[in-house]
């Protein structure tokens, strides 16, 4: 399983395949918490793309907490409750954008 299939499928609006695929990717290398992470932040993104805030949010405080130097998730830190997800919606917008966005300059390049 190569994760980078993942990227395009992402990129197309694929979310399912997208996470599927990264968590398939994921089981193969067990030892890459790096893969593991980005399987939890493409699950999240899938969630969110099926209406599950409450489910996408701890998936998303994870990310945040593992890799603070990625301030586009700031409002699903720390204190945000699954009550309060609906409010964090326009960070995670920009998390897909983003996501999208880098997909597609690697296509590019």
């Amino acid at each position: 399983m190569d994760y980078r299939a993942s990227g395009p499928a992402l990129a197309s609006g694929d979310y399912a395949r997208a996470a599927s695929t990264m968590a398939a990717a994921a089981k193969l290398v067990p030892e890459s918490t790096d893969l593991a992470e980005a399987a939890g932040l493409f699950q999240a993104i899938n969630f969110l793309a099926e209406d599950k805030s409450t489910e996408a949010l701890p998936l998303f405080q994870r990310w945040s907490r593992n890799h603070p130097e990625d301030d586009s998730i700031a409002g699903v830190r720390g204190g945000v409750s699954p009550a309060d997800c609906a409010d964090a919606e326009e960070d995670i917008t920009r998390i897909l954008y983003r996501l999208e966005s880098r997909q597609i300059i690697d296509r590019a390049e």
